[in-house]
């Protein structure tokens, strides 16, 4: 089945690390507002930028990802 980033799966990763939005920005060398957009499902990361968040949160890459489900 296909596969999708999940800006939920990482907001809950940055939660339970009890980070800021602003710490993991600056830890992958991107800006605030682009984490804020990836948790919240209005950009996808590219794939550089979805391998530096899982290396962040020491998890596969496939921790940040979720089944995409046939609406149909």
């Amino acid at each position: 089945m296909p596969r999708k980033f999940s800006g939920a799966r990482c907001r809950q990763l940055r939660h339970d690390a009890g980070l800021r939005a602003e710490n993991v920005a600056i830890a992958i060398n991107r800006s605030y507002y682009s984490i804020v957009e990836y948790e919240y499902g209005r950009a996808i990361p590219s794939v550089p930028v979805l391998i530096a968040l899982a290396d962040f949160y020491d998890c596969p890459v496939d921790d940040l990802l979720e089944e995409v489900t046939d609406a149909a």
